[in-house]
C-alpha cells in the first residue's frame, strides 16, 4: 500500500507546476494519502507555546483583505465585555473563501515555522475551515455570502453591523428546520436586549 501511495503521489506532482499549485487542494489531498502519523511532542510544544498568535495572524489578514467578520465574534465586539460570550475561532464572509482560507493557512505555516495547518471544505456548501494539524481544531471558516452584508469598521476589521445580526437570528428563531440552533440564538438575543437597554 505505502508504494501505490508513494505512486500516485509521484503522478500528481508531474501535473502542470501552474495547474499543481493552482489547486490547494491537490497538495492538501496529497497530505491525507500517507497514514496519519502521531504529532511529534516537538512539534506540539511548539504549537502550544506559539497558540497566542494564532489569532494576531488571522485579525491581521482581516484588517488588509477584504472579509467580514460575523458571529460570535462579531456580537462579542458590539457588546461590553460582561457580554461576551467565549469563542476560540473565527467566521468571515469573503467572496472569494477558498483563496482567502489558503492565505491564512499559510500565513500560520510561515508564523509557526511548518506545516501545522490544512484547509478543508466545510459541511456549509461554499465555506472553507482552516485547521491546526495539532489537535484538528478550526481556527477560521471563510463562506461566501449569499447577500449584500451590512458591515461597519471596528479595530480596523470589516464587523457584520448588530442590527443585521439580530434580525439574522430573529429570522432563524422563526425557521423551523433551523430548532436545533435556537436556544443559542434566543441567548443572543437576550444580550442584544440587555445591551440596548443600556443605551436608551
Amino acid at each position: 500500500m505505502p508504494s501505490v501511495m508513494k505512486a500516485l503521489r509521484k503522478d500528481l506532482k508531474t501535473l502542470n507546476p501552474f495547474t499543481y499549485k493552482a489547486i490547494p487542494e491537490i497538495p492538501n489531498f496529497i497530505k491525507t494519502l500517507s497514514p496519519k502519523q502521531p504529532v511529534s511532542t516537538k512539534k506540539a510544544e511548539r504549537y502550544y507555546k506559539n497558540k497566542r498568535n494564532v489569532n494576531k495572524v488571522i485579525r491581521q489578514h482581516a484588517k488588509t483583505h477584504n472579509v467580514t467578520v460575523y458571529g460570535n465574534r462579531a456580537i462579542n465586539s458590539h457588546l461590553p465585555r460582561y457580554l461576551d460570550k467565549h469563542t476560540d475561532d473565527w467566521d468571515f464572509f469573503s467572496s472569494t473563501p477558498r483563496r482567502h482560507a489558503h492565505q491564512v493557512e499559510r500565513r500560520l505555516d510561515k508564523r509557526f515555522g511548518g506545516d501545522y495547518f490544512r484547509v478543508e471544505p466545510a459541511q456549509h456548501p461554499g465555506t472553507f475551515k482552516v485547521r491546526n494539524n495539532i489537535t484538528n481544531e478550526g481556527v477560521a471558516d471563510y463562506t461566501k455570502p449569499n447577500q449584500r452584508i451590512p458591515s461597519t469598521r471596528k479595530e480596523g476589521m470589516k464587523v457584520a453591523k448588530l442590527s443585521w445580526i439580530k434580525k439574522q437570528k430573529k429570522e432563524t428563531l422563526l425557521n423551523p428546520s433551523s430548532q436545533f440552533r435556537h436556544a443559542k440564538d434566543e441567548e443572543t438575543l437576550t444580550r442584544i436586549r440587555v445591551y440596548e437597554k443600556q443605551q436608551v
